[in-house]
């Protein structure tokens, strides 16, 4: 999948599946402030404003996949 570069001013949704390397253990939580700085430097978002965080071991496919989506109307109960 193709990652298009759009930037995101508002609240988001940030997805991590990831491929375990290997048999060691390894603390999937970790992995989120490294993927938030690439895409904060990449310039596609500001990291405080995630609002919601989702991350899962998968078994197969791209070693991380991340998933940023925008949260507005039905998918976001912020407190604006």
């Amino acid at each position: 999948m193709q990652a298009q570069k759009e930037k995101i001013a508002g609240p988001y949704k940030l997805t991590m599946l990831v491929v375990r390397p290997d048999k060691r253990k390894r603390d999937l939580d970790n992995l989120f402030k490294a993927a938030s700085d690439a895409l904060v430097g990449a310039s596609i978002l500001e990291d405080h404003n995630c609002e919601w965080l989702e991350a899962r071991w998968v078994p197969t496919g791209p070693q991380c996949e991340l998933i940023v989506e925008e949260l507005e109307g039905e998918n976001y109960c912020g407190n604006d």
